[in-house]
């Protein structure tokens, strides 16, 4: 957008049309999608291949008219193709191709309403919705409720007339999305296919954990200490190991949560706020819920026949403790804070050896 080199305009009919389809002069019957003044094609060589307004003395920001220009350029592509290159989820859902068998646009750049730039429809019945955004253009002064729907949002700050096109339909930069109910339901699904066990906490849930974020059992962006962030119907949730979190947890419970333990946990600030009437609940239930404090009771029972496994034959590999998951090359990886790399051995001498369920 630097040069803003007007290479598409608007034709009499309301169609986006490039400079080269088009009449030399006045005679291309085009006019600027923002300001709606004419428009003059420049064929030749001498100056700037392209639009240019007709009026040396015009009001309007031509910064503003290319942006409007490119936002109605961008619906017509994906109203043409119908089709549109989608972001990865996440990290967890690759980005790829949608293809559309129904496309509908707003054709508005600016509008008080609550309408998508573009509706669509797979073949399926699958609806999306696509929203156009850039870094100074905010698109409703209304905020727009995705809840339970599919919405991506394209930012077209860093593009221009000519590259919007590879962008829209090949590339997965610059977008993101808004909310993906179907990718979102599937995701404790999906790492369970992988042998990895995970709950989807809301992030106010969180808050009442009792592990700061540097305990956090929640998954982490690859190569990154960052935790994954999902935005939901307009919540934040955290994709927590399930296996981590009970055996944090059950430490937690075993090392007891005294008035010192209290001290310890506010002075790390894993916990916003500690009262009296918290510690006065049954900490099981609330860390655990009740279907977890029947897992962590299962537990308790199955560390009084514990013992009846000899202390020579016992590996890391039957622990409760072990992160299953996460074991390679021969070794374990305890969910009680080792080191990933744990010998099996390691559990002739564990204090905190919990046989698994035969």
């Amino acid at each position: 957008m630097n040069d803003m080199v007007f290479s598409w305009a608007e034709d009499a009919t309301g169609k986006m049309v490039h400079v080269d389809s088009v009449k030399q002069g006045l005679d291309c019957c085009c006019v600027c999608p923002n300001c709606r003044e004419r428009l003059i094609a420049r064929h030749g060589t001498v100056r700037t291949h392209g639009f240019a307004h007709h009026s040396d003395e015009r009001g309007a920001n031509l910064k503003i008219c290319y942006m409007v220009t490119m936002y109605k350029l961008a619906e017509q592509i994906i109203m043409q193709e119908k089709r549109i290159f989608t972001p990865y989820y996440y990290g967890i859902f690759k980005g790829g191709t949608i293809e559309f068998s129904e496309v509908s646009i707003d054709n508005r750049f600016d509008r008080d309403d609550k309408q998508p730039d573009v509706i669509a429809k797979t073949s399926d019945g699958t609806q999306y919705l696509i929203e156009f955004t850039f870094a100074s253009k905010v698109s409703h002064k209304e905020r727009i409720d995705y809840a339970n729907l599919n919405c991506i949002e394209v930012d077209l700050s860093n593009q221009t007339l000519e590259t919007l096109w590879e962008f829209l339909l090949n590339s997965n930069e610059n977008k993101k999305w808004l909310n993906n109910q179907g990718f979102f339901d599937k995701i404790e699904s999906i790492y369970l296919e992988s042998g990895r066990y995970v709950k989807i906490k809301e992030e106010s849930d969180c808050k009442c954990c009792g592990l700061n974020n540097h305990l956090c059992c929640g998954i982490k962006l690859k190569d990154s200490h960052r935790l994954i962030i999902i935005e939901n119907n307009g919540k934040q949730y955290r994709i927590c190991k399930t296996e981590e979190f009970n055996s944090s947890k059950r430490q937690l419970h075993e090392n007891g949560v005294n008035s010192e333990g209290r001290q310890r946990l506010n002075n790390q600030g894993c916990v916003d706020q500690f009262d009296e009437e918290l510690y006065s609940m049954d900490i099981e239930q609330f860390y655990f819920g009740s279907d977890e404090k029947k897992s962590v009771e299962m537990s308790n029972q199955e560390k009084n026949h514990k013992n009846s496994i000899s202390i020579e034959n016992r590996t890391c590999f039957m622990c409760k403790r072990n992160l299953a998951w996460l074991c390679r090359d021969g070794y374990a990886c305890c969910g009680m804070g080792r080191p990933h790399k744990e010998k099996p051995e390691t559990a002739k001498e564990c204090d905190y050896f919990d046989v698994k369920e035969s």
